[in-house]
């Protein structure tokens, strides 16, 4: 059995005189963070903002410039129009005309065509009320006075033809059914007169005439051509963005912008000038390199001219809306071991934009952070640290914190291999895993990887 040691009493007196309380200690003071400057502020904040961005980056950056920008939203409105003649043709009576008091002789010389008042040109005989909206419509006239008649040419206007009967041909007669052209019924014990005429009977399809109602036009001898003229309105709308920085489209559509120039041109056409159109409108002196003119004058005759070439259609109204939005681009500086791989020429600096969004205030887009995703990370429990300490490793997408090629093979998961060939299989296991990184994050969940 142990023996149990006496308590020792410990006296403060009988203490090293070196001995320092711990209130006595100087404790150096904490650092305080760096103070960023406003933008590089809001960059961070927009960077932790982000589920699959690092700030660290932003612990070495340096404000380099804020350079004023301008974007330009130019939006085309041109109100587009065709015209058609829509032609119906009707069955009408048709009067035949008489010579020396006969019909037959007046058929035999009128003419078939009984023309209306020609129809002239459809685009300048003709005037619409343009509409007020942009949306698609439709009007259409009739042009009564501009149909004409023209006769059958299978019944020569008479609007009766020959009985088409195989039997009657005309005769208005066939053969009788009962007594079958005989004109008597015989039986075992007597003979009987048919009550038909000379084993003939009625055709009953021209019921004993032997005409038939013309089935071109239906009787009536002739057909009227009636014409429609039928307007379409449609607005060609082209909306295009110039811009002296590199803030996408559609980010610029959701920016607050401010009305810079707009005129409307009624009556419009192909013959108008498109320089006298933007003759009111002023080069911003700031932005000089943004040429609205020019690039207005492109996107006229580019989009709206080309598809009045083939004269089908004519422009009527003209409208256009200019739209400006001013934001600033702000150039920083990291360490030198971040590179800006959108843009090489740039080295070390990256940039950003920050723009006005209405409800939102300012908000910010770039393009070339280099830390905005997480690296992958094999989780599987089953394997070894080791080995997912190495596939980790390999996983990195920070290259100054990845081994080299040569580094991987001094790594203790490879060390411990047994053989070439198990290691060959899971250098091919993880070049497959690897290579999927580019194709979509949602297949390394079935491998046990998580971002």
């Amino acid at each position: 059995m142990a023996k149990v040691q006496p308590e020792l009493p410990l006296d403060a007196v009988q203490l090293s005189e070196t001995a320092i309380p711990i209130e006595s200690t100087s404790l150096s003071p904490p650092k305080s963070p760096r103070q960023l400057p406003k933008h590089l502020a809001d960059f961070k904040h927009y960077v932790d903002s982000k589920c699959c961005y690092h700030s660290v980056a932003l612990d070495s950056a340096e404000l380099a410039d804020v350079q004023p920008k301008a974007a330009y939203r130019c939006q085309m409105k041109t109100l587009m129009e065709s015209r058609d003649l829509d032609w119906t043709k009707k069955a009408a009576s048709w009067q035949h005309e008489t010579v020396l008091f006969s019909e037959t002789l007046g058929r035999a010389f009128e003419d078939t065509k009984r023309p209306g008042r020609p129809v002239g040109d459809i685009w300048d005989d003709y005037t619409f009320d343009l509409p007020s909206s942009d949306s698609k419509s439709t009007d259409e006239r009739p042009l009564p006075e501009c149909s004409y008649l023209t006769r059958c040419s299978d019944c020569r206007g008479k609007g009766l033809v020959q009985c088409q009967n195989y039997e009657c041909k005309g005769s208005g007669k066939i053969t009788c059914t009962r007594c079958y052209g005989e004109g008597k019924v015989r039986t075992i014990d007597y003979v009987e007169y048919c009550n038909c005429s000379s084993g003939k009977i009625n055709c009953p399809d021209c019921k004993g005439g032997g005409k038939i109602h013309c089935s071109n036009c239906k009787g009536y001898g002739g057909f009227r051509h009636s014409v429609t003229l039928r307007v379409k309105w449609y607005t060609c709308i082209t909306t295009l963005y110039y811009q002296n920085s590199f803030l996408p489209e559609k980010r610029m559509e959701k920016a607050q912008r401010v009305l810079y120039w707009a005129n409307t041109q009624l009556p419009w056409s192909q013959n108008s000038s498109i320089d006298n159109f933007l003759l009111s409108l002023h080069e911003d002196e700031a932005h000089e390199n943004i040429n609205l003119k020019a690039n207005l004058t492109k996107q006229y005759r580019e989009k709206h001219m080309k598809p009045t070439s083939r004269g089908s259609e004519r422009m009527r109204r003209l409208i256009c809306t200019i739209e400006r939005l001013d934001f600033e681009e702000v150039h920083y500086t990291l360490d030198e071991k971040y590179v800006n791989k959108r843009d090489s020429t740039l080295g070390n600096t990256f940039r950003f934009c920050q723009f006005p969004v209405p409800g939102k205030g300012k908000m910010i887009y770039e393009n070339d952070y280099p830390l905005n995703r997480p690296s992958l990370e094999l989780t599987i429990d089953r394997l070894s640290h080791h080995c997912k300490e190495f596939v980790n490793t390999c996983l990195n997408k920070d290259e100054n914190q990845r081994p080299a090629y040569e580094q991987l093979f001094e790594n203790p998961f490879v060390q411990q291999a047994n053989e070439v060939s198990q290691a060959q299989h899971f250098v091919d296991y993880c070049s497959n895993m690897i290579d999927l990184v580019d194709k979509t994050t949602d297949t390394f969940d079935q491998y046990g990887f998580r971002p």
